[in-house]
């Protein structure tokens, strides 16, 4: 059961965060068509903006840890080097491509 519709929860389904436990499916997204989020081999593509049954702006994803389904890779970066390429030219007037 989908108990996110549009842009709120369905009170009927979901009143409560025990209820919408027991009852919603949370996997299975479509996360390049409402996201904007996709991968090609070692690549992760983000869009900004996508316009599927609802428009969703900006997108977040979150690394997680080799072989865990519930812990973040953490990235200890002092004195390292983290690189990425942003594409820019097709951005819009006005819209910052810093990350």
């Amino acid at each position: 059961t989908n108990c996110y519709t549009s842009n709120a929860w369905n009170a009927t389904i979901c009143p409560d965060g025990a209820k919408c436990a027991s009852n919603c499916a949370l996997d299975g997204a479509d996360y390049s068509g409402t996201y904007g989020i996709s991968t090609a081999g070692n690549a992760l593509k983000l869009n900004f903006v996508t316009k599927k049954d609802q428009t969703n702006v900006g997108s977040r994803t979150y690394l997680m840890a080799a072989g865990n389904t519930t812990n973040y890779q953490i990235l200890k970066l002092l004195n390292k080097e983290f690189t990425f390429d942003v594409h820019v030219s097709n951005l819009p007037c006005g819209l910052n491509g810093a990350l």
